[in-house]
């Protein structure tokens, strides 16, 4: 069996008939399917429904599907959506790179690269002046 991890994070967006008893069905059979509930989020509360994200950590994507297929199975529970968290977390990149220097006109950029004697750009490290070789070439 494979072991629970929050890299295998799911949030299941969930419409609950507002009466006493639904949560524990929903984190009861989340639980039989050994399902690790790591948050129980109140989205929005209407008369006769709730919204609310559950985010649990499974093992593999097969064992998230049957956790959503039990979850359908819940009269009074709707699935409005599931969310990966892990794939969420890599849209759009997770890694950034941020000049020290802030670069606003040309004769900025100019001073942060610098064309060495063949031509290829190299970064220049601020204070750092560039060590030349034997022909002169930046190391």
């Amino acid at each position: 069996m494979n072991q629970l991890s929050p890299s295998f994070s799911l949030t299941f967006r969930l419409q609950i008939h507002n009466k006493p008893g639904m949560l524990g069905k929903i984190t009861s059979a989340i639980g039989e399917l050994k399902g690790d509930i790591g948050a129980i989020d109140l989205v929005s509360a209407h008369p006769g429904h709730l919204i609310r994200d559950i985010t649990v950590n499974v093992q593999n994507s097969e064992h998230g599907d049957q956790i959503i297929a039990q979850l359908k199975t819940i009269e009074g529970v709707t699935v409005l959506n599931v969310s990966d968290q892990t794939f969420l977390l890599h849209l759009g990149g997770k890694i950034e790179v941020v000049c020290k220097s802030p670069l606003k006109t040309r004769d900025d950029l100019s001073r942060a690269y610098w064309k060495c004697r063949t031509g290829s750009r190299q970064y220049r490290t601020a204070g750092r002046p560039p060590r030349h070789g034997r022909e002169g070439n930046a190391i």
